[in-house]
């Protein structure tokens, strides 16, 4: 475990779940840490820009209805689910959900095409643009802005995939990951970089874990000069294909320097519990945005709906008023011990209503 020096940060985070634990209201905390740094919601620009205005970002990650398989040649794809997802995304809408994260690619299991001997990305099912049409056409519907996530790391590059080797090479051998960008990334940019319902693409889910040299824990797999030149390229392709903005959904804020100076639009790191435990400035209920010095809006892209020392009504009132860019929550589909959609959604309903001005995106003309 990395040891880290008593600071005044730390300090803070001790007192406020201290405070919690015997009654004290978490706003006092904010209030006081708030005034203390200058950091208001009333003088804040730490938004998120969209659509000529600046938002703040609110909502459950989706992130998929199927792992893997909704953007496949298979009937559980979007398109063969298209009323279930539907209804899904109809009672996201219906409490308060504005904004979510889709899973594109995840481990490559169905999507896109790979040879498995030597990596090379050939190409995309026949049934993609199908069902990515389809995701849209419900998002439209339901005015809910997406951030689709192409590559989800843990499972893609993680110890337990027998075939990390292989998939490993999009990041490590410049033709493979050519053959990434050619033969999937760019198809699915020009084909939806005007689309109105898209508000950021993010290359890979917490590459944290999977970098050398990051996470003092993880699995070190890829050198971190291979995962900087392979996110340089994603922004450039986004910047380039589509007029939508890229964003980078990493593992803990403490982290996210790692992540600047790349091209990224704003960042997304995810929190949960047991972050603060090797990294106290993680947490973004005792932590203010500005405090991080970064250099772009910060959206807190991963919370738990439980499990956590936090209410979603804490998450909710920290974030606004710390002065970070949105909050999404883990997870209307999930059925792990961070997920309860179903037992916290009416918390979501109540606060966008009441920050409606805030996180209401203006719905534009589909295009």
């Amino acid at each position: 475990m990395k040891q880290f020096p008593i600071s005044n940060r730390k300090i803070g985070t001790i007192l406020a779940v201290a405070l919690l634990a015997v009654g004290i209201p978490l706003l006092v905390i904010i209030s006081q840490q708030s005034q203390k740094t200058g950091e208001h919601a009333a003088t804040s620009n730490k938004r998120t820009p969209f659509g000529g205005s600046k938002w703040f970002l609110v909502g459950y990650d989706y992130p998929w209805n199927n792992y893997g398989y909704d953007f496949s040649n298979s009937s559980s794809n979007v398109h063969g689910q298209y009323s279930k997802v539907n209804n899904t995304f109809a009672d996201l809408q219906a409490n308060g959900t504005h904004v979510t994260r889709w899973f594109m690619f995840n481990d490559f299991r169905a999507a896109p095409l790979v040879n498995n001997d030597t990596g090379m990305v050939t190409g995309l099912p026949a049934n993609f643009f199908q069902s990515f049409d389809d995701a849209l056409a419900i998002a439209h519907t339901h005015n809910i802005y997406l951030i689709p996530d192409m590559l989800d790391g843990i499972t893609l590059l993680g110890k337990n995939n027998t075939n990390v080797s292989v998939h490993s090479k999009i990041f490590t051998d410049p033709t493979v990951r050519q053959s990434f960008f050619d033969n999937a990334v760019k198809p699915v940019l020009q084909r939806y970089g005007k689309n109105p319902n898209i508000l950021a693409w993010s290359p890979i889910n917490e590459p944290d874990f999977e970098t050398q040299g990051v996470d003092p824990g993880n699995f070190y797999t890829i050198p971190y000069t291979d995962m900087q030149d392979f996110m340089r390229q994603f922004t450039q392709y986004v910047h380039t294909y589509t007029s939508q903005m890229a964003t980078i959904e990493n593992a803990s804020q403490h982290l996210t320097h790692f992540w600047t100076g790349l091209g990224f639009d704003f960042y997304s790191p995810h929190f949960y519990d047991w972050m603060t435990q090797y990294w106290p400035d993680s947490d973004p209920v005792t932590t203010p945005a500005s405090s991080l010095n970064l250099d772009k809006p910060i959206v807190i892209g991963e919370v738990p709906s439980t499990g956590s020392r936090y209410s979603v009504q804490q998450y909710l009132d920290a974030t606004y008023i710390n002065g970070y860019a949105g909050v999404l929550f883990w997870s209307v589909n999930g059925v792990d011990s961070a997920s309860n959609y179903n037992g916290t959604k009416a918390t979501l309903r109540t606060w966008a209503q009441a920050h409606a001005r805030d996180v209401n995106i203006t719905k534009r003309s589909q295009s």
